[in-house]
C-alpha cells in the first residue's frame, strides 16, 4: 500500500503564524544572553536577584545588538573593526567600575582592542609552540 501526499487548506491564528515567522530575533537575542551568563549563583540568593540580573543582562545584550546594526548600517563601519560580544560586555563592565579609568571606547580605541586582541592572539600561539616543543624534549 502506498502513501499518498494530500495538500490541505486550514486556518490558524495569525498569532501562531507571527510567532512562527519572527522568532529567529528572539532565539538570537536568548542565544548572545546565555554566551555570557553571570546569573548562576542566583538559585541560593533572594529572588529579587535572578530578576534584576536577567534585566541587566537583557539591557547588555540589547545594546549590543543596537551597537552592531548602527555601526553596521547607520555608520557603515567595516565588520573587522568592531568589538566582540564579549569585548563590548568587558568595556561596558569596566565604565561601569570606574568611569575615569576606562571612559567610553572612541573608534581609536576600539582600534586598539582589536590590535591587542590579535597581537594577544598571534603571541598565544607561539607561546604554545615553544611550550610544546620544550614537552618533546624532555
Amino acid at each position: 500500500m502506498q502513501q499518498k501526499m494530500v495538500k490541505m487548506k486550514y486556518l490558524r491564528h495569525q498569532m501562531i503564524d507571527d510567532y512562527n515567522n519572527f522568532m529567529n530575533k528572539v532565539d538570537q537575542a536568548d542565544q548572545l544572553r546565555n554566551q555570557y551568563r553571570c546569573d548562576h549563583w542566583t538559585r541560593t540568593r533572594k529572588w529579587w536577584w535572578a530578576i534584576w540580573l536577567w534585566g541587566v543582562q537583557v539591557l547588555l545584550v540589547n545594546a549590543y545588538i543596537l551597537y552592531k546594526h548602527a555601526h553596521l548600517y547607520i555608520w557603515k563601519t567595516k565588520a573587522s573593526r568592531l568589538l566582540t560580544h564579549y569585548e563590548f560586555q568587558k568595556m561596558v563592565a569596566l565604565n561601569w567600575i570606574n568611569p575615569e579609568l576606562y571612559p567610553i571606547a572612541s573608534d581609536s580605541e576600539m582600534d586598539r582592542v582589536k590590535r591587542r586582541r590579535q597581537d594577544t592572539d598571534t603571541s598565544t600561539i607561539s607561546s604554545r609552540k615553544t611550550e610544546t616543543k620544550s614537552c618533546y624534549r624532555q
